[in-house]
């Protein structure tokens, strides 16, 4: 499976993050992200967002191992077994 900065994951623990960094310690793949907010238009339609202007140091941001990855932004289902991605229209504002 494939995971990009800017593009949600969900986790093992059920939780929704945005990788904005990856690197290898120890041999092992980690990311540094971000939680992602989420506004509800409608029963169909939710707005998805980060804190922006985020570096590698800042508080918002958590380390998390790449072995933690559950699904990639593509599987993601939410609500009403609806994707995601059809959800938020593939816009991370």
């Amino acid at each position: 499976k494939h995971n990009y900065i800017y593009e949600p994951v969900k986790l093992n623990d059920g939780s929704v993050v945005v990788p904005m960094f990856f690197y290898i310690r120890g041999g092992k793949l980690h990311a540094r992200t971000c939680k992602l907010n989420f506004g509800v238009i409608s029963s169909s339609e939710v707005n998805i967002s980060i804190s922006w202007n985020l570096n590698f140091y800042s508080a918002d941001i958590n380390e998390i191992l790449g072995e933690d990855f559950l699904r990639p932004y593509i599987e993601i289902i939410v609500s009403d077994r609806i994707f995601l991605a059809t959800k938020c229209r593939n816009l991370l504002h």
